[in-house]
Parts: structure tokens; sequence; C-alpha cells
């Protein structure tokens, strides 16, 4: 036996070493040099996690973090989480093995990954080359704190290829090798390979990486026959991990796994299995640990609920299935998606033992590609499937053996009768069968044959539960809309099947609910931790086999294996398994959770994103702190409601997981949401709460404050180290069911006490100036230039004093409606696209294509844009530009519009507008704002409008838009001062008019012709003569007075010309009595001042000035120079938690209102130099900090100090200090 095993060997490695001559160039594996980490801090969830499947701490890096929650409070749940998946295979000796890939795990003790025997190389899971940024030792990751492109979130595709070294995608690779075979953008350069799609942020955070099984050689097997030297499975694994902060999912981290065959091996028999290494509270000696196999969900708590070093409360934690490996073969419906379609029930009676005789019908399975044939039973029948062959004969009794894969009673069923063993006490078991209650295929009765959603599988091409929508889902093979790659728009469904791109949404690769599911089949709880070794692939696969369920012991080093399986898995298919981690308050809130993301994940996360982040700047004062924001986020789209952004929310906190914030709960008592410090939302009549809630709490959308983007705190302490976090919010949609989403508050120190931010947070900390600091008014009025038409004010504002650029000089220039070259009200269309001109091909004058036609935006000389729109012929301010003019350059720093709209179908929607912002601009340069007080309404001002001179009795008179019955030409209020100049004669003359007039189903043209008058107009800015019509409305008992001469009832009516627009305006007219009143003549002039809209020509020049310290000023003030607290008696209420479970930690006392540079000496009373501190702060920072340790590095001891302060060329200040213990 030993001689034939021996030549079969030489035999199998004489043709695997020809075969490997002769081979391509081999894939690329995975291998041990490409290990890598990052975070994953997205959410309320903070966890160090590999490359290589695994999650949680490794035991020789101290730095790692093993399931933080909730994030930055120190608490940690997770040891190591491993992922794994195994199979039954044959070895070249014709031996049953079974295989089973690990990551390397925690590399403790046992839990120690397989290595070759002299430790060189490791059999277990490793990461691919190429999925990384060779530079970097992070795992490939997105998250949008990392970038200032926050136009992807409105539009992915405008990202280009923008990355930098430091900032956005720093840890990408220049190419995707996965990416490749896109025709239209191979590799995707520079581009985020997303889940969702190419360069699409819909996470909060994304990670993502590629495994494989390569190197293990733990048996002598070879999948891969054109790839010799692959070993292992041929298994290859696509993994993401994906969190989002909204509060849904903020409990959360999601993790996906793509497992691929990509050898030429088929399997039967494979398990897909997690080790799950518990250390809840901190400490793994008291834990517990159950399933929950309806939610699929396996959990853990700590026992005496406290954590190590006495914290509480101490969370409960878990994994879930979210997609479990699906069986597309056993004719069962094992998720029970498909319970309202055709077929017969499972039950006891179902795989009942039964005799066949000849004749009966019976279903035999082709177990190539297990298609089933109905035949009569014959003599015999042989079932076989590879080296398995039995044979049945007519007569005999059959009876379903479970889990063995095989249809073993000829029904057509593969293991209907799997069971679960329960260990519901000490070595007391429960059976339950898996699929009782379940449809099925009855090939027999040809019942349920029809039922897509039986056998359903994501390689089909097929919309098995017909969710794939043409208007929302036809975008193509890449995912995207409007990249005009395959597929887009044809009306069909685009799988992503056999190609490196995820295919439309719904279908196959992007549609979950495509999978037959099996949930979880095993739980083996096992103590101590290090009961078995990580090498030994047979007792691991002993205990992620299906059908074993055992009890569970409490308040022990205990960690559990769960799986899923078994499932086949041939050349070249993929399955794809999520898992969740899950945190909840209870286990009653855990499970909650995992129903709740359940729902969001069968939706492909298709929930609903919060806003684009807000950008936000602090400055620090005495005792105050001024936050500032910008507005990107009111820009945001949601894929699903729209532009919907509602407000922003401000918070304040010591600590960097805003757990001081005032918290909000649902109905358990789980902490939800955070109550804001202030809200802002826009006036809309959107306000009150969300009317639905989840699980009782519910979001608040504000009460129509109007926006704002700054706000002044002046509750805060100097010394005391804030943390902000300014958040947007959008309204939610009552009819879709969804809930109003929040931006996140990301803010995480680590073990090394760095602090990082998300760019909505900042760290500030308030202080007194420094000595001789010259405070000055921080509002300004601006003087106008000569010639500002504009009748309202602008106020320049500091609202960053560090920021100001000293002596710049800068200039304000306005923009109107009548010459922006913008369609402001979105009238223009492509019939107007006939260029500067205003001539197109069918005019009988048409010179032939000029600038603009034909282009598809508009230009100005086209109707329905500027002077050639009767809605925008009147110039009403549109925007504004801010020019740093400083030593004759000309660098444009603010150019805005005050409204910015968007077209959606036949309407157009207002996003911004910054006439309605409460406080000032939202518009920031250099430190500075401009507040503009603009005339947005034109009427009349009364007290500059009247008779000059005055008489005793005096025509009243009237000065409004003109309107008459019945005429289609209504005046418009336009920004004009008028002057009516009277003469002694009638002898100047009026202009014509043309009007249109509704008469009946008739319209009809007016002319008010030309005639003599005892007046003329002069527009009061200009002096210009300015066009008008007169009616002069005469009665017989008016025969004394000439005609011509402006009189009770007569109407002055005005109206501006351009090209081929008329716009009539405003009308005059007098009423009062012709007798006794005073008749106008020569002297008399009667004044019309409007209110008028900054415009085009409409400029201010300024300059700003850098804040100043003044030398005499800080002499005087050195005198109030402190040591805050004085005395220091035991801490301080600035000093930080400490990080550690025992000891002091730091301490620390402040000089404050010290002059920008100088020199500390600290003495013991007997004039011992203890410490010097050197201070060179900055205009608004007169604090220098002190850790009370000595030159030596030793903390001090209680009593009395010395200081010596010497500030050279301000003075010197002597001082003392007490240390009380």
């Amino acid at each position: 036996m030993v001689k034939k095993r021996l030549l079969l060997f030489l035999v199998i490695s004489l043709i695997l070493l020809f075969s490997h001559s002769s081979m391509a160039q081999p894939k690329p594996h995975g291998s041990f040099d490409e290990e890598r980490s990052n975070i994953h801090s997205g959410n309320q969830i903070r966890t160090t996690f590999y490359n290589n499947g695994f999650v949680g701490r490794i035991g020789s890096k101290p730095e790692d973090i093993g399931g933080e929650y909730p994030i930055n409070s120190g608490h940690e749940y997770i040891g190591d989480m491993l992922v794994m998946v195994g199979a039954e295979i044959t070895d070249i000796y014709g031996e049953t093995r079974h295989s089973v890939v690990t990551p390397r795990g925690p590399q403790v003790s046992a839990r120690t990954g397989d290595k070759s025997s002299d430790g060189s190389l490791w059999y277990t899971w490793e990461a691919l080359p190429g999925y990384a940024n060779p530079d970097t030792t992070l795992v490939a990751m997105t998250d949008l704190k990392d970038t200032e492109y926050d136009n992807l979130a409105i539009n992915p595709l405008t990202a280009a290829s923008y990355k930098s070294a430091d900032k956005f995608g720093a840890t990408w690779p220049d190419v995707w090798p996965d990416r490749m075979g896109d025709l239209v953008d191979p590799g995707w350069p520079g581009k985020w390979n997303g889940y969702f799609g190419k360069n699409y942020f819909n996470a909060d955070q994304e990670s993502f990486y590629v495994m494989d099984d390569y190197n293990d050689q733990r048996y002598l097997f070879y999948p891969d026959s054109t790839d010799t030297d692959r070993r292992g499975l041929g298994l290859q694994a696509v993994c993401r991990g994906f969190q989002w902060s909204q509060v849904l999912a903020q409990d959360v981290l999601f993790t996906l796994f793509d497992i691929t065959n990509i050898g030429t091996t088929e399997y039967d028999k494979v398990v897909f299995a997690t080790i799950w290494g518990g250390m809840v509270g901190g400490d793994g000696e008291d834990d517990s640990a159950d399933f929950d196999k309806e939610e699929n969900v396996t959990y853990t708590w700590d026992f005496d609920g406290i954590g190590q070093g006495g914290w509480t409360p101490v969370y409960s934690c878990g994994t879930a299935f979210l997609e479990s490996p699906g069986n597309s073969i056993d004719g069962i419906d094992n998720d029970g998606d498909g319970a309202i379609g055709t077929g017969p029930t499972i039950n006891i009676n179902t795989f009942q033992p039964k005799t066949i005789q000849a004749g009966d019908p019976v279903v035999i399975i082709d177990y190539t590609n297990y298609r089933r044939t109905l035949i009569d039973m014959p003599d015999s029948v042989v079932i076989q499937r590879k080296r398995y062959r039995r044979v049945v004969y007519a007569g005999s009794t059959v009876e379903e053996i479970p889990f063995n894969g095989l249809d073993d009673n000829l029904d057509g069923l593969i293991d209907e009768n799997n069971g679960a063993e329960v260990e519901i006490a000490p070595n007391v078991f429960q059976t339950s069968f898996v699929y009782d209650g379940l449809k099925y295929k009855d090939w027999l009765n040809n019942d349920g044959l029809d039922n897509p959603l039986i056998d359903e599988r994501r390689d089909d091409g097929i919309d098995n539960d017909g969710d794939w929508s043409p208007l929302a889902d036809d975008v193509g093979l890449d995912g995207q809309e409007s990249t005009g790659d395959p597929g887009e728009g044809d009306g069909m469904p685009t799988s992503g099947l056999g190609t490196d791109l995820p295919g439309e949404p719904h279908i196959d690769k992007t549609d979950i609910k495509e999978s037959d599911q099996l949930g979880l089949t095993s739980f083996y709880f096992f103590f101590p931790f290090n009961k078995f070794s990580l090498r030994d692939d047979e007792q691991i696969w002993s205990f992620m086999q299906p059908g074993y369920f055992n009890s569970t012991a409490g308040n022990v080093d205990g960690d559990f294996i769960y799986g899923s399986g078994y499932f086949p898995l041939k050349p070249r298919e993929t399955e794809r398994i999520s898992v969740a981690i899950l945190f909840g308050r209870k286990i009653q809130d855990l499970i909650r959770t995992k129903q709740t993301v359940q729902k969001i994940y069968d939706e492909n996360y298709n929930f609903a994103k919060a806003p684009v982040l807000p950008t936000v700047w602090a400055v620090a004062g005495d005792n105050e702190v001024t936050l500032y924001w910008d507005d990107k986020a009111e820009l945001s789209r949601d894929v699903l409601s729209g532009y919907d952004f509602e407000g922003y929310k401000i918070y304040r906190a010591s600590d960097p997981g805003f757990q001081d914030a005032l918290p909000v709960t649902d109905a358990f008592g789980s902490r939800k949401l955070d109550a804001p410090i202030e809200q802002f939302d826009k006036k809309n009549g959107i306000t009150g709460f969300f009317p639905t809630g989840f699980n009782g709490a519910q979001f608040y959308l504000g009460e129509d404050t109007g926006l704002r983007h700054t706000y002044h705190d002046t509750s805060v302490l100097n010394g005391l180290t804030y943390f902000y976090a300014v958040t947007a919010y959008d309204r939610g949609e009552v009819a879709l069911g969804i809930q109003p989403s929040e931006t996140s508050k990301f803010a995480t120190i680590d073990k090394a006490g760095n602090v990082e931010t998300n760019k909505n947070v900042i760290v500030v900390t308030p202080n007194p100036p420094a000595a001789g600091y010259v405070k000055r008014e921080h509002r300004q009025s601006l003087p106008p230039e000569p010639g500002v038409f504009g009748t309202g004010a602008v106020t320049l504002e500091i609202v960053d004093e560090t920021a100001i650029k000293d002596n710049h000089q800068y200039s304000l220039e306005f923009k109107d409606t009548a010459t922006d070259g913008l369609d402001n009200d979105y009238d223009w269309n492509r019939f107007d696209d006939v260029g500067a001109d205003g001539l197109g091909p069918e005019a009988a004058d048409y010179p032939g294509p000029d600038v603009g036609e034909g282009d598809g935006a508009p230009t100005p000389g086209e109707p329905n844009v500027d002077w050639r729109d009767p809605h925008e012929i009147v110039p009403v301010t549109s925007g504004y530009t801010i020019i740093d003019i400083t030593g004759g350059t000309s660098d444009t720093l603010i150019d805005v519009e005050f409204t910015t709209h968007v077209a959606s179908g036949d309407s157009v929607e207002v996003l911004v507008d910054r006439t309605q912002d409460i406080d000032g601009s939202r518009d920031f340069f250099d430190g500075l704002r401009l507040n503009i007080d603009n005339d947005w309404k034109i009427q009349r001002i009364i007290d500059e409008s009247g008779w000059s001179p005055t008489y005793d009795y005096m025509y009243s008179y009237t000065f409004i838009p003109y309107s008459a019955y019945g005429i289609l030409n209504k005046g418009v209020a336009y920004p004009v001062d008028y002057r009516i100049v009277f003469t002694e004669n009638v002898d100047q003359i009026s202009d014509s008019l043309t009007m249109w007039q509704q008469r009946g189903t008739s319209v009809l043209k007016v002319t008010i012709l030309p005639t003599l008058t005892n007046f003329y107009v002069i527009d009061g800015t200009t002096d210009e003569r300015v066009k008008y019509a007169f009616l002069d409305y005469r009665r017989p008992a008016d025969y004394f007075i000439e005609k011509g001469r402006l009189s009770a009832n007569d109407q002055v009516i005005f109206f501006e010309e351009s090209e081929d627009t008329t716009l009539v305006t405003w009308k005059f007219a007098l009423a009062g009595n012709d007798t006794t009143s005073h008749k106008p003549t020569v002297g008399d002039t009667f004044k019309v001042t409007t209110t008028k809209p900054f415009r085009k020509g409409d400029t201010f020049v300024f300059s700003s000035k850098a804040a100043e310290v003044d030398a005499k000023r800080a002499a005087i003030e050195m005198d109030s120079i402190k040591v805050v607290p004085n005395p220091y008696i035991a801490g301080a209420i600035w000093e930080p938690k400490n990080p550690f479970d025992t000891g002091r930690g730091d301490r620390e006392i402040h000089f404050t209102h010290l002059p920008m540079n100088c020199t500390i000496r600290i003495y013991t009373i007997d004039g011992e130099l203890l410490q010097t501190l050197e201070h060179h702060g900055t205009f608004n920072n007169g604090t220098k900090r002190w850790d009370m340790l000595t030159r030596d590095k030793l903390d001090i001891a209680y009593g009395v100090y010395i200081y010596h302060i010497d500030a050279p060329g301000i003075g010197e200040k002597v001082g003392k200090f007490a240390v009380i213990k």
C-alpha cells in the first residue's frame, strides 16, 4: 500500500512539474509582505482591522483597538474576530480531508494561524498586492474627512482624478487591478473602487481589500489545474467594511465578503465561519454568549456588567449574518422569501422513509449540472456524484440522509431533512428540522417549479425578485448614471455577471435578495480561549459543520465559532456573505438593531444619506468662542429624496465622543441622539418633530429660525478645551418612510493622545489675549465709491482676527439680473440658443452662426437672457464678487450668486437663498465678511420725494406701477429716480408707447401717441432725459386748462426700452381740485426717489489691518499676569482624562495674560531653579501651560513656588503660587 501511494505521488508530481513548466504567467496572489491595517471609526464603533480577514488586536501591537464602543470611551469588547472558510477535499492520495483557511489571528498562544514547520510561510489568508498605496502601511479606505472635494456627494462623477498624497485617496493605489476591464476608464485611476460604483461615496467610511489562500500548504491538494503553485482551496475574497453615522446604523460595522472559487476544483461542501473572541468590558474572564437562530445572531455579554477598572454600563455585542451563503441547487426555499409563490411546504412527512416500486415516478439529478429529470422507476437507478456511487433498486426503501449533498430518496430535493441539534442543557439535545414550513419545488407533481424565489441565484442574469426599475436602475454596467457605458438606458436589467463591474442596481451582484440564503447553521461555544489550535483544520471543521448548536457557560473566558453551510462552490462561482458587528445596551436592543439593519442591507444599504459635511472654523477669545462654517451642505442631493437639506445643529462637549452632550434616548433607554446647544433651520414651514420616530425617539426639525453660518458662544471658561461640532441634517421624507439624516460628529483620540477630527468638528481652548493686545470694533460701515447706484448699505465685519491679512485692499463689485449673462428666471430654452446677435436661422436677415449660438448655454443677446428678458431687464442684484486688489493685483476671492437654483423636471427649486440668512453673509474671506443690507424691494422713498418748491395748495399725487383695466402690460417697479421739470409753455413732447389690450377674446394693439406737454422728465441719477407717455384726461369743465398742461387725473407713464424690448414701469398722476390747487409751471419740479438694489458698476473699496499688540500697553498689563489655579489644590478643571487604569494622570497649571514672547522661570522658595518655560504665543493667546514637571521630568512637591517672567523690551514680573495636595 505504501509503495502504491509513493508511486502515485511520483506520477502526480511529474505531471504537475510538466504542466507547471508549460503554464502561462501565474495569477496574482496573496503575500505576507502585503499585510496592512487600518481603523474603522465612522460611527460609534472604532476598531482595528487587517487585510487578512482579522478584526481586533494582535498581541504584539498595543496600538491596536479591539472593538471600542462607544468611540473614544476606551471601552473595548473584541479581542479578535477571524473569518474562516472550510471545504471538504480529496488530496492526491484520494483521502478525504477538510481544509480550513483562517487569518493569522491575534498570534497569542494557540490562537496563532497555521505555519510551515520552519515558520517561514503562513498557511493563512494573505492580502493581494495592488489594492493599496504601496507607500503606506494602511488598508485602502475612503473617508470624507480626508477630502475637500465635497461636490462628490452631489455628483461623484465630477471627482475626475483628483488625488493628493496627503489628502484625498492617500491609501489608494494608482489604479485598481480588478477594474482594468472597464472599457471606458481602465483601472479607475485616481477614483475610489466603491461597492456602490466608481467614485461613489455612500458610506461615511468604506474599506476595501482582496485576499486569498494561495500559500496554504497544509495538505497535498492542488485546487487549480492551471496554476499548480496555487495551494489552499483556490479561494479569493473581496472584502469591504462600511460604517454610517446615521442613527439607524450608528451602532453597526458592516462587513462584506465576496468569496470566489478561482481554481478549477468544484466543492460540494463549503462552510463559512467566524471565530469570535470576546473581551466584553475589556476583560475576557467573565463573558457569556448565546445565539438566536431565527435572527441569525450570535452575541456575548459581560457576566457581572462591570468593565475592567470598574466602568459601567457594559453593553452587549455580537455579530449577525445579514447575508449568508446561498444554496441554489437543493430545490428548497432556504431563506423563506418565496412563501407567497407556488409550491408545497416541507413537513416531517416530506422526508419519511418510503418504498419505491418499479413504475413509480422518481426524480434523477445529474450532479454535473443539477438538472432534474422525471422518469418512471426502472429496475434500478444510479446515484452518482464524483467518486460516490450507489445503486437504488426497485422495491427498496429509500430515506434522505442529512447533510450529504445528495437526493437519497429520489424526490428531487437535496437534504430536505437537515436538522439542528441544539444543546438545551449539558449533554441534552433537542432536534429541530431546518426547513420545516418552507416551500420547495415538487418535481413529482409539477408544483413550485415556476416560483422564482426558490433556488434563486445571483449569477443567472435574471431579476428573480422583480425589483429592477427601468426608471431608477437603468444606469449601465458601472452602476453610475450619465457615463454612457454599456447597458445604460437600454430598458433592460444589465448584470455585472462575468465582469469586474457591479452592474445595475437590483440585479445579481447588486441585489441581496437574489440568493437562497442558509442563515446560521452552527454555533460552538468553548473555553478557555486557547482550547484548540488554529493549525488543526480537522478540529476546526468539526466545530463549523452545520447542525450543531451547543449550550454556553457563563462567567468564563469563552469564545465561540458560528457558521453557515453547507453550500456548493463551483469554479468561477462567487458567494457573498455579509456579517454585521453590532452593539446594544441590552441583548434586546442588539436584536432590534439587527432587525433594523437587516432591512437596510436588504435594500442594498439604500437608506437616506446625510448632507455633505460642513467645514467649520473656530476663533478662541477671552471666555468666548466664535464658530463659522461654509454652506456646501446646502447643495447636497440625496439619491432617494433629492435636495432635502434642512438645517444645522451645534454641539459642544469636553470629550471627543460628545458623551457629556445631553442624550436623547429611545423608548428602551438606548442613547440614539444628542441634544444640540443651538439649531438653525430653513424658513420653509417644516418645523417640529418628524412625524415618525425610531423606537420612540423623534428627530427635531427646527422652528423656522432661518439659517446662520456663525455662532458666538460666551458660556465657556478660559483654559478648558472644548469640542464643537456643526452638523447638517435633512428633512427626511414621510411618504417614502425615510427618517431625517444628520452628519456625524467624528473626533477621536488615539492611545498616544493624538486628536483627529472631521472637518465639521473643531477643538478649541479659549484663553485671555496677550498683554498689549489692542481691541477694536469688529463692525465698520463702508462708504460707497462715487457713482454707486444702490441705496443699501455694506458693513465690514471681522469674524476671525487670526486670519486677517495686514494692509490688504479689496474691491466689492455687484452683479445684476440685466447684465450678468445668466438665465436668472430659468425661462431660456434650446430654441433661444441663437447667439449674441439674437438671430436664428429662421430670421430673414440671419447673418450666420455667431458667438454662443448652439452652445447649449445662455448668451447675452439671446432671447430670455438679461435685457432681452422682460423678467430680467429690471436690474436687481444677482450676486457679487470680492477681489483682492492689493498692489495692483486682481485675485477673486468670492464670486457668488445670491440664490442658487436647481431645475427639477418642469420646476425650479431654490437651494440657497443668501437673502434669508439671519446673521449676515455666509461668504468668509481672510477672516472677514461683508454684510450687505440690500434694498431688494423697489419703492418710493417718501421722505425724499415731493414738490419743489411747495405751496399752500398743492395737488396730491400717486406714484405706483402702471396698471389699467384690460391692458395686458403691467408696470413693474423700476429702480430710477425721476425729476419732472415744468416749463412755462406747452412746448415739450412726450413719447409714443404701444401696449396690448384684452377685448373679449381678442388682443388688440393700443398706442399712446406723442403729444405736447408742459414738462419733461430727467433721470435723477444721470441727468439724462427719460422717455414717458402722456394721457391728458380732459372734461368739459376743464376748458380753462390748456391742453398738454399736467393737471388732475392726467397720467404720466414711464417705460424703458432695450433693443426690441419695451418695459412699462411707473405711473405718475395728480389728484385734487384744478381750481384751487397750484398749477405746476416754470420753476416747479416734482422729484421721485426710489430704493435701488445694487447693480453692475456699484463698487466699494476697503482695506484690512491685522491685529495689533502695543508694547507700552503690554508693559502696563504685565501686572495682570496670573497663575491659574492658585492655589492648585489636587487638580484643575482642564486636566485631561487619565488614559490609564492607575496613576494620577497629567497635572497642569496655566500662566495667563502673558506678553507674546517671554521666558518663565520657576523656583523653589529657597531659590532653586526647577523649570524654564519659553512662551512664544500669538496676539489672541496669552497663556502658557505647564505640566508641573521639573527639568528632570519629576513631579513637583506641594508647597509655595516663585515665578519670574522676563519679556525683553517690555518688562519683568515676579509672583508666587502654591500647590496643595
